[in-house]
C-alpha cells in the first residue's frame, strides 16, 4: 500500500495527529528500514499487550514481577496508572508511519510545510552519523518536556544503524534468553520502541514522561552501564525512581510475555548482560 503524503487522524487524547517518516534529506530512511520500523511497531504492540494483560490481574501489585520493576506495592504506581499512562499509549500513540516527509538542518532545521505538526511523531534514520556515530546508540527521542518545547518542533524518534542490525533478536528471542539467564541482552526492536515511547510527552502525558536515570550502582555493584538499563540496576531503584526510568517499563513488558499466565519469580540473581545502547530521551 503506498504511503500518503498527509494523514492526520487523532487516535486518542494522548495520540499523535500523524506519524511520518523522513525519506529525503538528513536522517532519511530507506524502504527496507521503513519495513523494519513497521515490524518494530508490531513487536512493541505485542509487548505492550502482554503488559496490559499482566496488569489486568487482580493481584498484580503483589507479584514478584511488579515488585521488581515498580514496587514495593506501598510506594509504587497503581496498575491503572501504568495501563493508562504508559502501556496503552504504546498501542494508541506508536503507529507505523504513513506520512512521507523530508528534513534539513540548514539554514535552520526544517520539515516541508503540511507534512508534520508539533503533535506529530516523526521517524528518522541516522545511520552511523550524528548522534549515532559512536556505535553505542540504538535509538533516541527528541521530545518536548514539561518545561521545554521540542527542539525540532515535533517529536522525533531517531533510529541508529544498530536498530536495523539483522542479528537483532525478536521478542521471542529475548524471552528465551530471559528464561535461561534473566538477562536482557541485545534488545528487540519492540523492546527499544516501548522504552523510547516512555520519553514522549504527547504519548505519556504531563508528569508521566520517563527518563534514563543514572545508574547509582555504577562502579561498585553494576559496571555494565552508566545509565540504568541493566536488570540489576532497574530492580534496585526505589519505587519513586522505577516509575521515572524508561527501561523499567520495557523490562516489565518483556516479562509480561513470559509470565502472562503466572507472574512468578523475576527477582535476581541476575545474569545480566545488557547492551548499553539506548541514549537519553
Amino acid at each position: 500500500m503506498p504511503r500518503h503524503r498527509v494523514r492526520f487522524i487523532p487516535h486518542s487524547p494522548k495520540a499523535f495527529d500523524g506519524e511520518a517518516v523522513i525519506i529525503k534529506g538528513q536522517w532519511s530512511c530507506s524502504p527496507q528500514q521503513i519495513t523494519d520500523i513497521d515490524q518494530g511497531v508490531v513487536e512493541a504492540h505485542e509487548l505492550a499487550n502482554a503488559a496490559l494483560t499482566a496488569l489486568g490481574k487482580s493481584n498484580v501489585a503483589r507479584t514478584p514481577a511488579y515488585f521488581s520493576w515498580f514496587g514495593p506495592e506501598s510506594g509504587g504506581p497503581s496498575a491503572s496508572n501504568l495501563v493508562e499512562k504508559h502501556y496503552r499509549p504504546v498501542i494508541d500513540s506508536l503507529k507505523a508511519p504513513s506520512v512521507e516527509t523530508a528534513f534539513r538542518f540548514s539554514p535552520e532545521p526544517m520539515f516541508p510545510p503540511n507534512t508534520v505538526t508539533d503533535k506529530s511523531l516523526v521517524f528518522g534514520c541516522s545511520g552511523n552519523n550524528g548522534p549515532c556515530a559512536d556505535g553505542q546508540m540504538v535509538a533516541g527521542v527528541q521530545s518536548a518536556t514539561a518545561t521545554e518545547a521540542a527542539v525540532f518542533g515535533t517529536t522525533l524518534l531517531l533510529l541508529c544503524e544498530t536498530f536495523f542490525d539483522k542479528t537483532r533478536p525478536t521478542n521471542q528471542g529475548r524471552v528465551k534468553q530471559w528464561q535461561t539467564e534473566s538477562a536482557i541482552g541485545d534488545m528487540s526492536k519492540g523492546f527499544v520502541l516501548v522504552h523510547e515511547t516512555q520519553h514522549m510527552l504527547i504519548a505519556t502525558g504531563a508528569g508521566e514522561r520517563a527518563d534514563d536515570l543514572k545508574n547509582p550502582f555504577f562502579g561498585f555493584l553494576d559496571d555494565r552501564c552508566e545509565d540504568c538499563y541493566s536488570a540489576t540496576c532497574c530492580s534496585r531503584l526505589s519505587a519513586a525512581e522505577k516509575v521515572k526510568n524508561a527501561q523499567n517499563y520495557a523490562i516489565f513488558a518483556l516479562v509480561g510475555i513470559l509470565f502472562t499466565g503466572n507472574l512468578v519469580r523475576t527477582v535476581g540473581p541476575w545474569g545480566d548482560e545488557v547492551s548499553c545502547q539506548s541514549p537519553p530521551g
